[in-house]
């Protein structure tokens, strides 16, 4: 069984953190699971200087290490919250985060993953600037001008004045199209990926904050679905994969609840 959840954004309320962190930690061991991929935005806005981590980011860091010890294989994709603490992230799940896309095969179903701030259309100049944060250099200059914490300090700040977390429909439904055309091709994949290439019959994203599953065969005219994991920091919602379905669940009051599930379909040719 594999758990995909994306979303966390810690450190955006850290009164609020430590129960995150204690309730998703209970979710992966009632779930059984054998793999964890965070997709995307588990924290809200850390800069990895190379001091001191958060202690919400430490603790997030202790979680993973303690699942890898029990045999849980953790991967990471990253996010448009992603940018500047990919050498942290490596460090503490043991292998390198995808930065853009990867697929898998999941009982014979090519499975397409990516946390979605790319599907949606931007203006220019936001392309521009996320161009330029994901450059080395453009990270090093940033903390050496704000030392002593400061460039952790302004982001936590501007993170929390200016981010929305409220779904909007434009973003879903752009998330929900971008699904429906990579099923519809043939040959998907992405950076990182791993098996077939055959084209994919399941989408997950997140990033929008809305969590769904929908069947996609009648406008594909093929197998296939997309589910979105929703996000963990309000709603405590993410996606299952094994046993022949995928579910979209919630965890609530210390148990799942099944919001949907399809089967995750055999056939993706």
């Amino acid at each position: 069984m594999i758990l995909i959840v994306s979303d966390l954004h810690l450190g955006k309320s850290p009164g609020s953190d430590p129960e995150r962190l204690d309730a998703l930690r209970a979710c992966i061991g009632a779930e059984n699971v054998s793999e964890v991929i965070f997709l995307g935005d588990v924290f809200d806005a850390f800069i990895d200087s190379g001091a001191s981590p958060p202690p919400v980011v430490a603790q997030w860091g202790h979680l993973v290490r303690e699942l890898r010890r029990e045999g849980i294989r953790v991967r990471y994709l990253m996010g448009n919250h992603d940018r500047w603490h990919r050498r942290f992230v490596a460090d503490s799940i043991g292998e390198p985060p995808i930065r853009h896309a990867m697929t898998i095969d999941v009982e014979s179903t090519s499975i397409h993953l990516e946390h979605g701030d790319r599907a949606q259309p931007h203006p220019f100049i936001t392309r521009v600037s996320r161009w330029l944060s994901d450059q080395s250099w453009m990270q090093r200059a940033y903390t050496v001008a704000l030392p002593w914490g400061g460039a952790q300090a302004l982001a936590a700040r501007v993170s929390r004045r200016f981010a929305s977390f409220e779904p909007n429909p434009f973003i879903v439904s752009s998330l929900r199209e971008h699904a429906l055309k990579m099923v519809r091709q043939r040959g998907a994949g992405g950076a990182g990926s791993v098996g077939s290439a055959g084209g994919v019959g399941g989408v997950i994203m997140g990033h929008c904050h809305h969590a769904e599953l929908t069947d996609l065969t009648e406008e594909a005219g093929r197998t296939g679905w997309y589910a979105n994991s929703g996000d963990w920091y309000a709603d405590r919602t993410y996606v299952l994969l094994g046993t022949g379905r995928v579910q979209v669940c919630r965890w609530r009051k210390g148990q799942r609840e099944t919001l949907a599930w399809l089967p995750t379909g055999a056939d993706s040719k």
